[in-house]
């Protein structure tokens, strides 16, 4: 799910534009329409070439709005805090070198099991490594999460394989494996299994841990090694602290879509009288949503749109602060809390 849908959730909009046929029933139940200035009739005459629909440029303008407004929130907060990207990185298993006895009848994959409740943190499997004896169109690798299954086709090469697999996932638990498509290469690894000391069956990576198996049928036997090599992430994942806050920040959402529009009017060189004669009205409503001099008071305005933003920002560092795991490092020395007089 990307940051637009954690907004919208299942909505065609999270803001509205009362009156029109596609954005009249928003998640935040706000319609730009209520603050000056905003009309359908005013996103129709900024309509171009390109767009040709008030409510087209509307929808590019909202999306807009969201991941603008998601920036300086994000911006605001690593004022204070680092957001760290890759918490660990490694690779699991041993790829194998020699092969043996045909194995064609044993399955091979890997469980990655969640070992925390920190919503921050999701797995990123970024590739598998193994020796095959032959070639294989379209071979079938598999991944299970709680949502589904995925597959992925693969045309396997006699000798080193590399296969991108590129997934993420923050679910408790994550199987991949293959199909009986090819034989993999084995190696003796002398002494080593579960209970012995060179290796372990659970092999942690951030709040992660990986449990190489094979299955024969339909039973599986976690092993230190099943000779494929499992290339793997531990992220950061800023789903949970948007989803948190998503609602508040509805009307900062509200006014930056307003603000885009107000924009296009200072800079369009369209004809339509709402656009021609507006431009005096822009510049005075830019003013006081973006904070600056006002032309006709002469006195300068605070910005209306960091002032919205600001009381999100000040709950979300507290949340943070409290909550934040290893995706989150503090800068300061310091404890963020509110307080009011």
């Amino acid at each position: 799910m990307n940051n637009i849908e954690v907004f919208n959730k299942n909505k065609s909009c999270f803001v509205g534009l009362r009156y029109s046929a596609n954005s009249n029933d928003p998640k935040s139940g706000l319609f730009v329409n209520d603050l000056a200035g905003m009309s359908l009739k005013r996103f129709s005459s900024l309509a171009s070439n390109e767009i040709h629909r008030g409510e087209d440029l509307f929808k590019v303008i909202h999306d807009e709005a969201i991941l603008d407004v998601l920036s300086d929130f994000t911006g605001e907060l690593s004022e204070l805090f680092n957001f760290n990207y890759t918490i660990g990185k490694r690779k699991i298993g041993q790829i194998g070198s020699t092969f043996g006895v045909e194995n064609k009848d044993i399955k091979r994959g890997c469980l990655f099991e969640k070992i925390t409740q920190d919503e921050t943190q999701k797995l990123k499997i970024r590739n598998l490594e193994f020796n095959s004896d032959i070639a294989v169109d379209d071979c079938s690798f598999f991944i299970e999460t709680l949502a589904g299954t995925e597959e992925i086709k693969v045309d396997v090469k006699a000798g080193l394989n590399r296969v991108l697999i590129d997934v993420e996932s923050n679910e408790d638990y994550v199987y991949i494996y293959t199909t009986n498509c090819f034989n993999i290469a084995n190696e003796t690894l002398k002494g080593c299994s579960c209970s012995s000391i060179c290796e372990d069956c659970s092999h942690a990576c951030g709040d992660y841990y990986a449990k190489p198996y094979t299955e024969v049928a339909a039973v599986k036997t976690f092993v230190a090694n099943n000779f494929i090599q499992y290339n793997i992430s531990t992220i950061c994942d800023d789903y949970d602290l948007i989803s948190e806050f998503a609602s508040e920040l509805k009307f900062a959402v509200r006014m930056k879509i307003a603000i885009k529009i107000m924009t296009e009017v200072l800079v369009s060189d369209g004809v339509h009288p709402l656009v021609r004669n507006g431009k005096e009205d822009a510049q005075t409503l830019l003013t006081k949503w973006t904070g600056g001099v006002n032309v006709i008071t002469g006195f300068k305005e605070k910005s209306e749109y960091a002032r919205l933003l600001d009381s999100v920002t000040r709950k979300a560092k507290t949340y943070l602060s409290n909550h934040g795991g290893q995706c989150v490092s503090c800068n300061h020395d310091v404890k963020y809390f509110e307080s009011t007089p």
